[in-house]
């Protein structure tokens, strides 16, 4: 009947969405109860001041924007001090980032696919924060930034395909969001401006073409950014907040690199990668020698490997190897791993219903295989911290760094004023 059928559809979709919130609530968790007191705090401390009319750029200072400080700054307007007043943040955009990478990866594979690249992220991501050996890793900026760059792809590609402007536009106001949070948003935006002018190289269109499309996601990226330049200018910080962002942040890179020296460091990025590489041999496969064009768009899969390309060298000029470096870095590879499902289920298609069934259940449980190591680690991680948690000292803490009123965060202090 067509009420069961719509049914036995919406199960696997629930299954994924409670697979997803678990793993997210696990390595939330694991990563809050951390033993290791560092970023959140000072995170949590800067944005209560800001919230007590502190003023960023004179009062505290980093090397960042003040887009994450400024929405922490929001929360602690109406929530007392502590860093339980960030939690409803860090969720909503966790949750958020998943979301968004459901819906690119349905833009490229369809829905089915889009649910396990959804599933994938959730599990990297969480891995990578909670088993992060540098910082707690709870409420930085890596968390919130999944969500505006998965837009940010997913409204370029769409306007790749189309003939309006405003997926542009709207990858513009995505990347600006994304900038505003931190400068690691630097490798979406390059893989963006060298595949859209590429596109035009290889196409042979017009200039025309290439600056409208140009043109529109650089209006986008400054709507997205001029409320925090408003705010340096109104409070005259600008010239202090160039300084930081620009020359103290570029001299932070290269002082020794995020690239991971081992294979171990990137344990769930195993699966996906090879996936990659299987899909990638696939699909160049098909259209050699059966020539026939593959349901994965060229101009697709190379804008991601552009954007696997642009992470990589970004992790090797990053000043610090830890893991949650790696969330950002491994959302390409994880969102083109979706290519591997969608040609594998395209080849089945042609066959009867039950070897379709049969060859998708034995690739899922061959990589479910490997991937278990994933929530066999996360979750014991998450459960001993909790029981070790004490809510009294985290509270004395946060209250000792935010008593300490320390004035800059990663950048140096400002210059002395002349007598």
């Amino acid at each position: 009947m067509p009420g069961e059928e719509a049914s036995r559809a919406r199960l696997p979709l629930l299954v994924a969405v409670v697979l997803i919130v678990g793993v997210h609530f696990a390595g939330r968790v694991g990563a809050f109860c951390s033993p290791i007191h560092a970023d959140s705090y000072a995170y949590g401390t800067v944005g209560y001041r800001l919230a007590q009319g502190e003023v960023f750029y004179r009062d505290v200072s980093d090397v960042k924007p003040p887009g994450l400080y400024f929405l922490y700054a929001l929360f602690y307007a109406f929530l007392p001090a502590g860093r339980v007043t960030m939690i409803p943040a860090d969720t909503l955009f966790g949750l958020l980032g998943y979301w968004a990478v459901f819906l690119l990866g349905r833009d490229l594979y369809g829905r089915s696919v889009g649910v396990v690249v959804a599933v994938m992220a959730a599990l990297i991501v969480n891995f990578f924060i909670v088993m992060d050996f540098i910082t707690d890793a709870f409420g930085l900026a890596e968390a919130f930034m999944i969500f505006p760059l998965a837009m940010a792809a997913r409204s370029y590609l769409r306007g790749t395909t189309g003939t309006r402007g405003a997926p542009f536009l709207w990858c513009g106001l995505w990347l600006g969001m994304a900038f505003a949070i931190k400068q690691t948003a630097l490798p979406l935006a390059g893989a963006i401006a060298l595949h859209w002018t590429a596109r035009w190289v290889a196409r042979q269109s017009s200039f025309g073409c290439w600056l409208r499309g140009a043109r529109s996601m650089l209006v986008g990226m400054v709507i997205a950014v001029m409320p925090m330049v408003i705010m340096v200018v109104a409070q005259g910080t600008w010239r202090r907040a160039l300084e930081l962002l620009g020359p103290a942040a570029a001299g932070m890179l290269a002082r020794e690199s995020a690239w991971p020296t081992q294979w171990s460091y990137v344990l769930p990025l195993w699966v996906p990668l090879v996936w990659c590489v299987l899909a990638i041999i696939w699909w160049a496969e098909r259209g050699v020698r059966s020539r026939r064009v593959a349901s994965v768009a060229p101009g697709d899969l190379t804008f991601l490997l552009v954007w696997c390309a642009a992470e990589c060298v970004m992790l090797v000029y990053l000043p610090l190897r830890a893991f949650h470096y790696y969330v950002l870095s491994s959302l390409p590879v994880v969102i083109l791993s979706g290519a591997f499902w969608k040609l594998l289920m395209e080849t089945l298609r042609n066959h009867a219903r039950r070897v379709m069934v049969c060859g998708v259940a034995a690739a899922a449980v061959f990589s479910m295989a490997f991937v278990r190591l994933i929530p066999d680690m996360i979750v014991p991680a998450a459960i001993a911290r909790y029981r070790l948690y004490d809510a009294t000292a985290d509270r004395a803490h946060f209250e000792k760094v935010l008593s300490l009123k320390i004035n800059t965060f990663g950048a140096p202090p400002p210059p002395p004023k002349a007598d």
